[in-house]
């Protein structure tokens, strides 16, 4: 998700600076129109970038992590590590929806892009080098279809003959009713917070540790799962 969000700023970013010292825009469109649009939405892309740091294991967490899916072991024997296949059913799915996308894409090559209808190819790109990438990409790819599909060509084609896929969008105010489905998961996990109370990613404890104990029987299964998957003879060891 950050990553997603942080090549759209990007993006933007980009289209912004060409359109104010080049006088060109290449062709896309950008909502970053000020230099305090640019500046807030790099903020906000930062404050989501430290949110990785926020466990009980601060950069040791990130830095096995990291061993871990970098080892050569995990492409070899997990397979959602592995590069995407058209022998297996998953990779199929992901490369049909990957060409479809594509086609897509150039159906609206004529009208002003966007810089978020190219995410989906950025994660496309990525499945292939590792089929774990697949269902990001398939989510990422259907939100910008959703906003790809009425600026295509093949839109009009099928509007002009007055297919049912084509209708117009409404022409309503959103509001503000948008805001209370996340706003009510808030208040539910603050709540859940404040009580003290345990539930899965959202509750109390879900992340900490009461005791350093605890702390060293979980460095423990780190080292444990990361010695599993990692080359033979290679053996990982914890610093403090």
């Amino acid at each position: 998700g950050v990553l997603t969000l942080g090549m759209a700023v990007a993006g933007w970013g980009m289209v912004f600076l060409s359109k104010r010292y080049l006088n060109r825009s290449f062709h896309f469109e950008t909502p970053i129109h000020t230099w305090r649009n640019g500046l807030l939405l790099i903020g906000i892309v930062a404050a989501c970038g430290f949110t990785p740091f926020v466990n009980p294991f601060g950069l040791e967490m990130l830095r096995t992590w990291q061993k871990i899916v970098g080892s050569s072991a995990m492409k070899e024997f997990v397979s959602e590590h592995q590069p995407l296949s058209l022998q297996h059913t998953a990779g199929q799915v992901v490369a049909g929806l990957g060409v479809f996308y594509v086609f897509m894409l150039v159906g609206a090559w004529k009208k002003p892009l966007r810089v978020g209808w190219f995410l989906p190819l950025v994660w496309f790109a990525l499945s292939i080098q590792s089929i774990r990438q697949g269902p990001l990409f398939a989510v990422i790819a259907a939100v910008a279809m959703a906003d790809l599909w009425p600026e295509t060509l093949w839109y009009e084609i099928l509007k002009k003959h007055g297919d049912s896929l084509s209708r117009e969008r409404e022409s309503q105010s959103r509001g503000w009713g948008w805001i209370a489905i996340p706003a009510m998961v808030l208040l539910v996990c603050l709540g859940l917070q404040a009580q003290g109370i345990s539930t899965p990613v959202v509750g109390r404890q879900t992340s900490a540790v009461s005791s350093f104990t605890t702390r060293r029987h979980s460095r423990s299964s780190w080292t444990t799962a990361l010695n599993s998957t990692a080359t033979p003879g290679c053996a990982t060891t914890w610093t403090s």
